[in-house]
C-alpha cells in the first residue's frame, strides 16, 4: 500500500506540491520554536526539570500560545489549510476517478468538499490538543515526582510520551478513510465513519506501521536539527526550513494516501491507472 501511495505521489508531483507545500509551510509557521529550543536545551542539559508545565505543552501544541497574535495566525492557518486541502482531495479524487488533471472547478469544488475537509482537520486538532496536554500533565507529573533523580525523569517521560504516542497514531488511524468515504459516498457522518473504519481495519497493521516510521525519522530529524542549532548554529531560519520540509512530506504522504488507500480498500476502480488486460 505504502508503495501505491509512492508512485501516484511521484507520478503527480508537479500537480499536488503546490497544494501540500502550502499546507506544510503553513503548518511549520504555527509552531512555537522558542517553546522548542527552550526545551531541547533543558533536555540536553540535564535540566529537564526545569521545564515548566507551560513551556512544554507549548513545545507540544500545534497551535501558538505564545501570544494572542501568533495563536490567530494559528487559527488562520488552520482555516487556510482546510481551503487549501479540499481543493487538494477534490483533485485527486478527480483524477483517480475520471483520469484528468486538469485544474478546472477546484474552486466550486470548496462548496461542497470544504465543510467535511474542515470537520475533519477539527477532529484531529482536538485529538491532538489533547494529546498534547495529556502528555505534557504526565510527563511533568513524573518529572515532579522523581526530582531528584534524573535518569528516573527521563525514562518515565520520554517513554510515557513514546506510548501515548502510539495511543495518539492508533486513534488517528480511525479517522483516516473518513473524509474520502465521505465525500465519494455522500454517506452520513456516522454512516461513513463506520464504513471507513471497516475498511482500515483491512490495512490496519501496514498503516499504522507506516504512522510509527514516518513519525519516528521526523522526529529524530527535527530534534537533532533543533540539538544542533541550540548547541551551535543559533540560526532559527534553518529550524523553520527542517520543521516546513517535514511537513510537507509528512502531510504529502497522509493526505494523498487517504484517497490512494480507500480506493484500494473499497476496490474502486481508478481511471489514472492504464488499464491491464
Amino acid at each position: 500500500m505504502t508503495r501505491k501511495v509512492f508512485d501516484y505521489i511521484w507520478k503527480n508531483i508537479l500537480y499536488i506540491f503546490p497544494f501540500t507545500v502550502i499546507c506544510g509551510i503553513l503548518l511549520a509557521g504555527m509552531l512555537d520554536y522558542n517553546a522548542l529550543s527552550s526545551v531541547t536545551s533543558n533536555v540536553l542539559s540535564g535540566n529537564i526539570g526545569s521545564v515548566d508545565f507551560f513551556t512544554l505543552f507549548r513545545a507540544l501544541s500545534i497551535l501558538n500560545f505564545s501570544s494572542w497574535y501568533y495563536f490567530l495566525f494559528s487559527l488562520a492557518s488552520v482555516f487556510g489549510i482546510g481551503v487549501v486541502l479540499a481543493m487538494e482531495l477534490a483533485f485527486v479524487e478527480k483524477h483517480m476517478r475520471i483520469g484528468k488533471r486538469t485544474l478546472n472547478g477546484l474552486w466550486g469544488k470548496i462548496n461542497d468538499n470544504f465543510l467535511s475537509t474542515f470537520i475533519q482537520i477539527l477532529i484531529y486538532l482536538v485529538i491532538y490538543e489533547v494529546w498534547a496536554l495529556l502528555t505534557c500533565a504526565i510527563s511533568f507529573a513524573f518529572i515532579s515526582i522523581f526530582r531528584s533523580v534524573v535518569v528516573a525523569q527521563y525514562v518515565f517521560a520520554f517513554g510515557f510520551m513514546i506510548l501515548f504516542t502510539y495511543v495518539l497514531l492508533y486513534v488517528v488511524h480511525l479517522f483516516y478513510l473518513w473524509l474520502p468515504c465521505a465525500e465519494i459516498t455522500g454517506f452520513t457522518f456516522y454512516e461513513s465513519l463506520k464504513y471507513s473504519t471497516q475498511l482500515v481495519g483491512k490495512v490496519r497493521r501496514e498503516l499504522l506501521l507506516s504512522y510509527i516510521v514516518g513519525i519516528f525519522l521526523s522526529g529524530v530529524i527535527f530534534f537533532g536539527v533543533t540539538a544542533l542549532d541550540t548547541l551551535f548554529m543559533h540560526a532559527p531560519v534553518v529550524v523553520y526550513i527542517t520543521a516546513a520540509v517535514l511537513c510537507v512530506i509528512l502531510f504529502t504522504f497522509f493526505t494523498i494516501g487517504q484517497e490512494v488507500v480507500y480506493f484500494e480498500t473499497d476496490q474502486l476502480e481508478r481511471a489514472d491507472l492504464p488499464r491491464v488486460y
